[in-house]
């Protein structure tokens, strides 16, 4: 056991004291002395010194502790940190990133399973005949006010639902329950159908192919038509969430849940409140996206806050009706992130074409910006009055490119000009190979050499930056913390469709390498040490292709342990 002299006794008892009453650090730029990078001198540097007290290291090797560089971590380094005490900058807003998750959007194939009622997430209906063929004649399917199918003469309707998650949905018995007078099929996967009674059946799925299952309604009678339609997962009948365990298991370790894709968000055509989905709705799968109660009771369920994307055409009763439903039905424990559409500064989406058109300009122009800013003010200033008395849930959020700090910080500037106020800043933190010359011969380890060793230190850890300082600057501007988000976030390996590039290959094969973990914590860690509060990945499960493979599972019954990406969010959750 070591033994002090009564000198060093008494500053390691003083450095003790020190460490139990030290304020907490922040990120900023090293300084001599900041052994733990944190740009602060303090607590958490003397107890570096303290756990290598006396060892011998390699001379100038700072992070055993060896400050004054004589090979020896000593009391001649101790006192350097004491006299230097508190030294370093301002702090910043952030650091210590939380986790949250980016949702994917809701359709008949889409591999997340999240509801126990497989209708929920069904194609939209087709006319057929009774016999099922053709599959769809062209002829409208009349329907009531939330869907179901008031036949024609002689006609038919079928939907898909379950489609492309071959192992990956449930098998056994399923049971189905409806009101109306008429008759069911079921097809594909199904084997078995039973009448069981009336407006009750069930069926048998003995393995789960890419095919899912096909429902069919061949007769309903006009004045009592088939309606309300449930296809219950095996041992799901009447249960009282309305979300599958398996989905929720995987999403519980996500403190946020970012709703973009849920909503529609991108192009989305919703204007007045009556448009919009509601929970009774023959399916989620529809242009207007899933209802606004279904996400509530998502984020209630798993205890997770809610982030909204308002819908740019939307008019302000729709937004202080989307408020109102989220004040008085949210858990008042947990907070709201808002955000006016969805990346207004990309120009294939039309919701930034509609900005061009109700300015008259041309993108990232002064008319531009105030245009935007005069909506987005506008709607976060319902959401304040909405939310009066508990501000304090709300966090609005004003989104900026990641690649481009300008657009953020002339969208604040436009917002202020607008008379509005934001909570937070944001830009996406995606990493991919950026410019780099990949071809037929690029290698898995190629791409992620090129993340690891450039892109991700040399060009996104600056854009981090360059958010962070802003973040900073509004901060002590505003006299209040303007915290710094990530939207979106994670691998960004994509040829935008073009499955003939030479490298597309090598970009579906490292979504799988085990470099692809370490690529991901070192791009969080990049967006963590630049001050971020937050990190959204995107997204939850997605099936891989020429689009992109922005899922972190590709399936939702894929094991967590074969993907290095989810396990990488798993990790960094839990730092």
């Amino acid at each position: 056991m070591k033994k002090y002299s009564l000198r060093e006794s008494f500053c390691v008892v003083l450095v003790m004291a020190l460490l139990c009453c030290a304020a907490g650090t922040a990120k900023a730029q090293t300084i001599q002395g900041d052994l733990d990078g944190d740009g602060f001198v303090g607590a958490l540097d003397i107890q570096i010194i303290l756990n290598n007290w006396n060892q011998l290291v390699p001379v100038g090797d700072l992070s055993y502790g060896d400050i004054l560089p004589d090979g020896y971590v000593d009391l001649s380094d101790l006192t350097f940190l004491l006299l230097n005490w508190g030294q370093g900058t301002l702090p910043t807003p952030g650091g210590d990133a939380s986790l949250g998750i980016n949702l994917n959007e809701l359709t008949y194939y889409t591999r997340e399973l999240a509801f126990v009622d497989a209708v929920k997430s069904a194609r939209p209906w087709v006319s057929t005949n009774p016999s099922g063929q053709p599959f769809d004649t062209g002829q409208t399917v009349n329907t009531d006010a939330n869907g179901w199918p008031i036949l024609q003469s002689g006609q038919a309707a079928q939907t898909l639902m379950l489609v492309d998650k071959p192992g990956a949905y449930p098998t056994g018995t399923y049971t189905v329950t409806f009101d109306g007078d008429g008759e069911l099929d079921f097809e594909f996967d199904a084997s078995n159908v039973q009448l069981v009674s009336t407006g009750r059946m069930t069926f048998q799925v003995n393995s789960a192919s890419s095919s899912g299952v096909l429902m069919r309604i061949s007769r309903s009678n006009p004045s009592n038509h088939v309606r309300n339609i449930k296809v219950w997962m095996p041992g799901y009948e009447g249960a009282t969430s309305s979300f599958h365990d398996l989905f929720i298991q995987r999403l519980q370790p996500f403190g946020v849940i970012r709703f973009m894709d849920w909503q529609h968000t991108n192009g989305s055509k919703l204007v007045s409140w009556s448009d919009r989905t509601e929970p009774d709705d023959f399916s989620m799968d529809t242009t207007n996206g899933v209802a606004l109660e279904y996400m509530i009771e998502l984020c209630n369920e798993l205890g997770a806050d809610a982030w909204f994307c308002m819908p740019h055409q939307a008019d302000d009763n729709f937004v202080t009706q989307f408020a109102t439903m989220v004040r008085d039905n949210l858990d008042p424990d947990l907070k709201v992130y808002i955000e006016w559409s969805n990346e207004v500064w990309n120009s294939q989406f039309s919701q930034s074409k509609w900005v061009n058109q109700q300015s008259g300009s041309n993108i990232f122009s002064d008319a531009w910006f105030q245009t935007m800013a005069g909506h987005v003010a506008n709607d976060f200033g319902i959401w304040q009055n909405v939310f009066s008395g508990q501000t304090d849930r709300l966090i609005r959020v004003a989104a900026g490119q990641q690649a481009n700090v300008w657009v953020t910080r002339r969208l604040t500037e436009a917002i202020a000009a607008e008379g509005g106020e934001y909570d937070a800043i944001s830009c996406a933190a995606y990493f991919d190979h950026w410019n780099a010359k990949f071809d037929a011969g690029t290698t898995v380890q190629d791409i992620l050499d090129n993340a690891i060793n450039h892109t991700i230190p040399d060009i996104y850890t600056g854009f981090y930056q360059d958010h962070g300082d802003l973040s900073q600057e509004l901060t002590n501007r505003l006299g209040r913390e303007i915290p710094l988000l990530a939207y979106e976030g994670g691998q960004h390996y994509t040829v935008h469709g073009n499955s003939a590039a030479p490298y597309y290959q090598a970009f579906k094969d490292v979504q799988e390498a085990d470099g692809m973990y370490d690529a991901y914590m070192a791009n969080m860690q990049a967006f963590d040490q630049a001050g971020g509060s937050l990190f959204m990945a995107y997204n939850y499960v997605r099936k891989q292709d020429q689009y992109g493979s922005w899922g972190h599972l590709q399936y939702q019954n894929q094991d967590p342990n074969t993907s290095p990406k989810y396990r990488a969010l798993l990790d960094f959750n839990s730092d």
